[in-house]
């Protein structure tokens, strides 16, 4: 790629420029609710240990899963679908391969995106450990947004209003 000519920025082109990039983050947000099976606002009322497989090898990458309780306080979309409580797989482990996979401890707050993994190795996960059809794996970072941000992201991805 070769550059032919610079011109000076102007004002309308800078205002375009910044609108994007201020509108990125909330286009992000949306996308993500675009593909979940289910956008739910609650707090954590309980955590559970996962037995370990005793099949599985033990590695120093384990992710210590655990499953969180969420007591559902507000759903997005639809209302057909709305459960007063949902479970969510997690990775414990703050091993550097889970590093950035989001952690949960009871009385915390937030949305969570739930389901229609994109990813094929969330996918590979869910099937492997022979995940419920009712539980969800939560181990990507857009699949929650703590309580600072919940109130915007289900305004951003239009809040039922359901309040079990």
């Amino acid at each position: 790629m070769q550059c032919l000519s610079v011109e000076p920025a102007h004002a309308a082109n800078v205002a375009q420029l910044h609108a994007d990039l201020a509108e990125a983050p909330v286009q992000a947000v949306r996308a993500r609710a675009a593909r979940a099976d289910l956008v739910v606002a609650g707090q954590v009322s309980q955590i559970k240990e996962v037995p370990r497989d005793p099949s599985q090898p033990i590695t120093e990458h384990d992710p210590i899963w655990q499953d969180a309780v969420i007591r559902v306080h507000d759903t997005a979309g639809t209302r057909d679908k709305a459960p007063k409580e949902v479970v969510v797989r997690f990775a414990a482990s703050r091993d550097v391969k889970w590093a950035k996979a989001p952690k949960f401890n009871v009385g915390g707050r937030g949305v969570w995106m739930l389901g229609g993994e994109a990813a094929p190795h969330v996918a590979a996960m869910r099937s492997a450990m022979d995940l419920p059809k009712d539980h969800f794996l939560v181990v990507d970072p857009d699949d929650f947004y703590p309580e600072e941000h919940a109130q915007q992201v289900m305004e951003r991805v239009g809040s039922a209003g359901s309040k079990p």
